[in-house]
């Protein structure tokens, strides 16, 4: 869960209260939490398919399994460029390695979809 993962250095820019959509911080954590455990092979990949755009889906689903370690949560910076979309950038570290996930969530029908998502 949430509490395996120790997050240092959070940094979050100043977001819109959305009503009518989920905390987009806590949201994208768990989210992409989730997803770093699915790439690790620790969690099935149907867990994020009601939350994920197709195309981001089979792009996930393509490298489930890929890492061989969980890795620590580093920095997350979340940025809006406009109103019901946010761009999420993590740094992580995989023992002396450090790598970037980028992933954008838009709101749609009063939830978040993540609609890209990509390693460096």
């Amino acid at each position: 869960g949430i509490r395996d993962y120790k997050v240092t250095g959070v940094q979050t820019c100043a977001l819109p209260i959305f009503h009518e959509l989920p905390n987009i911080e806590r949201w994208t954590l768990l989210y992409l939490i989730s997803v770093i455990e699915i790439l690790a092979g620790r969690r099935p990949l149907q867990q994020i398919a009601r939350s994920t755009h197709r195309f981001t889906y089979n792009e996930i689903a393509s490298k489930s399994g890929s890492l061989r370690e969980i890795p620590r949560i580093k920095k997350i910076h979340r940025h809006q460029p406009i109103e019901g979309v946010v761009e999420v950038a993590m740094t992580i570290s995989l023992k002396e390695r450090v790598r970037v996930i980028v992933a954008r969530f838009e709101g749609v029908d009063r939830r978040w979809i993540c609609t890209e998502f990509a390693m460096l």
